[in-house]
């Protein structure tokens, strides 16, 4: 108990050190971290104009949650996952870059080798 009100209580000061200099990210994740849910609804509600101008793609998905625009999440998903997708060959060690007709997987599994029948 006496650990769970230390973490709250830097937490909270976490939250005021985070409005002294403005930065609205860190107050959103003081809010996160004490699981003041409504807060923080209410905070990126209050904030909206401001995170929207930052581009930050993290932030505007949690803003996207807390104005239930369903559409606007998924396309940010989508750009995060094209984001972080590996291109073939890019990064993979020359043994995980062969051709799916030359893999044991296409030999070994009906429907993945283009000669079956």
């Amino acid at each position: 108990m006496l650990e769970e009100n230390m973490l709250e209580s830097l937490f909270i000061a976490s939250l005021k050190q985070a409005s002294d200099r403005g930065d609205l990210w860190w107050q959103y994740r003081a809010l996160q971290e004490l699981e003041w849910h409504s807060e923080a609804r209410e905070f990126l509600l209050e904030n909206q104009e401001e995170i929207e101008a930052s581009e930050e793609p993290h932030f505007i998905e949690q803003l996207t949650v807390a104005t239930d625009d369903k559409h606007r999440y998924v396309e940010l998903r989508k750009e995060e996952a094209l984001s972080i997708s590996a291109k073939k060959g890019a990064e993979y060690p020359a043994w995980a870059q062969q051709d799916e007709a030359n893999s044991d997987l296409s030999r070994d599994t009906p429907g993945l080798n283009n000669n079956q029948e």
